[in-house]
């Protein structure tokens, strides 16, 4: 199928703004990694200091826990959108009369199941340090006085 020049131009058009899209998309999602981190650290570390002071439910001590969570969802729909985008995208140079192999999607294919895995391991981490973090300051705040035995005799 012959494109017009409107035709042309205006996906063109459509391929700078979704480029742009999946951009943004990835600064996203190593943004909510970082705050992920971040807002666990701050949390954590409050209850570090406070929370043997208060009376705090369970539900607080996880609280870093489903923040990670929350953010990791998130990360994960904005890659998923990514990838709905460079499905399209590699029609489109397809379409445009470019070889799929010149693309920028092709291009990155080797590295994906790397950085994938990556990723994966990365916001595991975070949450499981969470989960072990919001169980142990709990047990400490709650005054278990065997957790604190356990901690001493293994250091």
């Amino acid at each position: 199928m012959e494109l017009t020049r409107d035709q042309i131009d205006f996906h063109l058009a459509e391929y700078t703004a979704l480029k742009a899209e999946v951009s943004e998309a990835a600064a996203t999602a190593a943004s909510h990694f970082r705050w992920a981190g971040v807002s666990s650290a701050a949390i954590l570390a409050w209850l570090a200091t406070q929370g043997a002071d208060l009376d705090i439910p369970l539900a607080v001590f996880l609280a870093p826990a489903a923040i990670t969570l929350l953010m990791g969802v998130l990360a994960g729909a904005r890659l998923v959108r990514t990838r709905a985008i460079r499905d399209y995208l590699v029609e489109l140079e397809t379409a445009m009369g470019r070889k799929p192999t010149l693309g920028w999607e092709e291009r990155f294919q080797k590295q994906k199941a790397f950085v994938r895995a990556a990723s994966m391991i990365g916001w595991l981490a975070v949450f499981g340090a969470d989960v072990y973090a919001g169980f142990t300051l709990q047990a400490y705040a709650a005054g278990d006085t065997q957790l604190e035995t356990r901690q001493a005799t293994t250091t």
